[in-house]
């Protein structure tokens, strides 16, 4: 399948997915990475093992336009396990992350969280983050607020969440 997407919205997006790759490693400590994009560019996404079968991704979704930040694992009994983890916290999962991201400096109390399964698998618990253009991703303020977003994930799955 073909892309629908011109020269410069590539570009845009690759600078765009460098620039937060780049802060998640000094800024993280998550140097390392792996990118994991169709060819058709439907979603263009990078994640970074954090834990024993746990990743951070961060997906582009340039045809919806999204962003969707996200932790992801193949294992059926993490995913279980993390989502005891919220229920024990008493808080739902919208104030949990919530929770998260601001212990990552994000104010955003109620984020939507999704929780699902992909393909046969993968779980994973993410937000997405709406886009009114791809133009968007050219801004500091979008690069900051991913970053924060994958930090208050990290922070869910390592137990650094404190009220």
């Amino acid at each position: 399948m073909i892309s629908s997407l011109t020269q410069p919205e590539l570009d845009l997006i690759e600078v765009f997915r460098s620039g937060v790759e780049t802060l998640a490693g000094t800024r993280l400590g998550l140097a390392r990475l792996e990118r994991h994009d169709r060819r058709d560019h439907w979603i263009m996404s990078t994640r970074w093992p954090i834990d024993r079968r746990w990743w951070l991704e961060l997906a582009v979704r340039p045809t919806v336009p999204q962003i969707r930040v996200a932790v992801v694992t193949d294992d059926p009994m993490r995913s279980r396990d993390a989502e005891a983890m919220i229920s024990e916290s008493s808080l739902t999962s919208r104030e949990f992350i919530g929770l998260a991201f601001k212990n990552a400096g994000l104010i955003w109390p109620e984020p939507p969280v999704e929780h699902y399964r992909e393909s046969a698998d993968r779980f994973c618990f993410a937000t997405p983050l709406d886009l009114v253009s791809l133009d968007e991703l050219a801004g500091e303020a979008i690069r900051d607020k991913v970053l924060k977003m994958l930090d208050g994930y990290h922070r869910c799955l390592t137990g650094q969440i404190v009220e």
